[in-house]
């Protein structure tokens, strides 16, 4: 169900419908709803595919409904991450005056 398609039918713009959304407490229930019976539609279509050997839709079910991937039980799991920041890209100039200090270093040279 889409947005745009139900402003539309409705003959609403897509403004007035985000704000009716926002400001009306039962506009947002309804439509709350009207995802989680999407929802439930799609899942249970998932479900039957998966059910028939369909790799993907058994994936996805597993995944969303009992946190499981191929990496195993994420379920609540913590996920550390490592972020790793790069110098930017070195002229063609300052990488030849940084080789050739290294250079001299290496031999023992100053200068």
């Amino acid at each position: 169900m889409q947005p745009t398609k139900i402003c539309r039918a409705l003959g609403l713009s897509y403004k007035v419908w985000k704000r009716i959304l926002r400001d009306d407490e039962d506009a947002q229930a309804l439509w709350e709803e009207a995802k989680a019976i999407e929802r439930d539609a799609v899942v249970a279509k998932m479900y039957a595919l998966a059910m028939e050997g369909d790799v993907s839709a058994a994936r996805f079910i597993l995944a969303s409904r009992h946190g499981l991937s191929e990496k195993g039980d994420t379920a609540g799991a913590e996920r550390s991450s490592v972020t790793i920041n790069l110098p930017g890209s070195m002229s063609a100039r300052q990488y030849e005056r940084l080789v050739s200090v290294e250079h001299n270093e290496a031999i023992g040279q100053n200068g």
